[in-house]
């Protein structure tokens, strides 16, 4: 149970509201070595669709899990949130490279 703001809610709801306001999951695991991060669609491949994948993730259309989800925490923060998003798009651009996929 958590209070929020003079209330108790069940951590059910809690994680409800933080993926409906905070979009932030936290993945609860760290990458093996072969993750390929950022590789949200598992193809051993990053491009736009991994990207797609994530913010569908975020605000709620797709479910991400295993290896997908660890993928998905491109900047290794331990959870998934907007600034894996945009750690992608840099990686896409050139701008960030991450590690090749292997």
């Amino acid at each position: 149970e958590y209070v929020m703001s003079n209330f108790s809610v069940t951590q059910e709801v809690c994680e409800k509201v933080l993926k409906v306001y905070g979009a932030v999951q936290d993945c609860g695991t760290t990458p093996s070595s072969g993750t390929c991060l950022g590789d949200v669609t598992q193809d051993k491949t990053r491009d736009l669709s991994d990207a797609i994948g994530c913010i569908r993730y975020l605000i709620g259309l797709d479910t991400l899990t295993g290896s997908a989800l660890i993928s998905a925490d491109a900047n290794q923060d331990g959870s998934v949130d907007l600034s894996d998003v945009i750690r992608l798009i840099r990686d896409l651009t050139g701008l960030e490279p991450l590690p090749a996929c292997q």
